[in-house]
């Protein structure tokens, strides 16, 4: 699925003729940010191509989704009603998507993502691994600095 065809979706579910006007009602503010976290999540789209499609910046694009993570996610409760636009419209996304054996430009720009992101999938494991190894040996170390004095605290 392309940009195009997603910012399509989020229109008509949510009843918009088109959600790149420059408005500030909250009804477009919310299709906006759920075009941009279903564009980000189904779509190999950079911040800038979002927010060329939104005649927005793309800091206002990385806040959209900042705003997802840090806002929406972080109180299910006050934002139920997003949070299921954004599950919903994801799963009309998937029914499209399953198609997309029937446009193999899509599928090779699909493929190579998914190698990419096992790749980094991969490579934040072993970052993680060695963040733990390294938060270990500084427990260890700790103690013995304070000995001779030293507050590794300070140097942080």
């Amino acid at each position: 699925m392309t940009p195009e065809e997603i910012k399509k979706t989020v229109e008509k579910y949510y009843g918009i003729d088109d959600i790149a006007i420059k408005s500030r009602r909250m009804d477009y503010v919310y299709a906006r940010i759920v075009y941009a976290i279903l564009c980000r999540r189904n779509t190999p789209a950079s911040y800038t191509k979002i927010a060329d499609l939104l005649n927005r910046d793309h800091s206002t694009v990385i806040h959209s989704i900042k705003t997802y993570n840090d806002v929406w996610c972080r109180n299910p409760i006050a934002f139920k009603k997003e949070l299921m636009d954004v599950q919903i419209l994801e799963e009309q996304i998937e029914v499209n998507f399953n198609n997309i054996e029937n446009r193999p430009e899509l599928f090779d720009i699909y493929k190579r993502q998914e190698a990419h992101i096992d790749k980094l999938s991969n490579r934040l494991m072993i970052l993680q691994q060695e963040n733990i190894r390294l938060n270990k040996m500084i427990e260890s170390v700790t103690p013995k600095l304070r000995v001779l004095g030293i507050d590794i605290n300070s140097y942080a």
